[in-house]
């Protein structure tokens, strides 16, 4: 009987531990589908001449991604389709800032990134990375 009670509560922790590794890789999984979305509309925009830049980002979805870290591969799928760094003139200015940062920066005070002073009020709230 005691062997059975071991082999049953082992097996119920190994279980667990399948199922949290599982939802490791299906989340991770959904976040790198979020990522390649992103892009894809991005794509789609400059396709079409809509938008482009931090703009153009804001109108594919970049505030789905959850960190810097995201975007930055958001922006090398981009690279990928053949477009340039949506945020290459803003490089100089985002140096040592957070990227994810500055979306929430222009989202949160309504600023538009296609207005010079509102992109340079983005840059001064933008915390630091």
């Amino acid at each position: 009987m005691k062997e059975f009670l071991i082999g049953l509560v082992s097996g119920m922790v190994l279980l667990l531990i399948g199922q949290q590794i599982t939802n490791a890789y299906k989340k991770k999984d959904d976040q790198e589908s979020i990522i390649s979305d992103v892009a894809e509309k991005y794509h789609a925009l400059r396709q079409t001449n809509q938008t482009s830049g931090a703009h153009g980002m804001i109108q594919a979805g970049v505030l789905r991604l959850r960190n810097a870290s995201d975007i930055e591969q958001a922006i090398m799928k981009i690279k990928s389709f053949g477009h340039s760094d949506p945020l290459g003139p803003s490089r100089t200015q985002l140096h040592n800032k957070d990227v994810h940062g500055f979306f929430l920066v222009l989202q949160e005070n309504r600023l538009n990134p296609l207005q010079m002073n509102d992109l340079e009020r983005a840059y001064q709230l933008t915390p630091n990375a």
